[in-house]
């Protein structure tokens, strides 16, 4: 699993791949629990590594 996470003004943006739709969304909620976070743009991928 490989997860970039790019910031800007809020907003944040999640690319890269990783091994499950679970594992896409584990990681965009982790991102909107942050404080300051008014957005997630979502771009990961699900497949093999």
């Amino acid at each position: 699993m490989t997860i970039n996470v790019d910031v800007d003004n809020g907003v944040v943006t999640l690319s890269g791949t990783v091994r499950s739709a679970e594992q896409r969304g584990r990681a965009e909620q982790a991102a909107r629990g942050v404080g300051g976070v008014r957005d997630v743009k979502n771009n990961l991928s699900v497949g093999r590594l």
